[in-house]
């Protein structure tokens, strides 16, 4: 006869048992190697160096050439704490965007 606790026991190793498969699929994909390295996106999120930008090591107004020529990351993601004076100066965004597109960065 069998009680609830191993009832239970015995679903839950049986659960566990039938998905081992299908995680074991996904890991290999996940880890395989057949990726190059040019099929990985990745982008450079500002506040990441948010330290040297705050003590003046950096300067964050040249983020997209840091993000390039410093990690080779052609994506960044800026943070607003660094730029409130220039909330809503047109100016400033577009020589932003401009240092970007020469870069050849993505703002995200």
């Amino acid at each position: 006869m069998t009680n609830r606790r191993s009832f239970i026991k015995k679903a839950a190793l049986g659960t566990t048992a039938l998905s081992i498969p299908s995680y074991a699929t996904y890991a290999s994909n996940l880890f395989s190697s057949t990726k190059s390295s040019s099929e990985l996106k990745i982008s450079l999120a500002q506040w990441s160096l948010n330290r040297a930008f705050f003590k003046g090591d950096l300067d964050a107004n040249h983020f997209a050439s840091i993000a390039k020529n410093s990690y080779g990351i052609g994506a960044i993601e800026y943070v607003n704490a660094f730029y409130k004076d220039y909330g809503k100066s047109e100016k400033f965004w577009m020589q932003m965007k401009n240092e970007a597109d020469n870069e050849g960065v993505k703002n995200s």
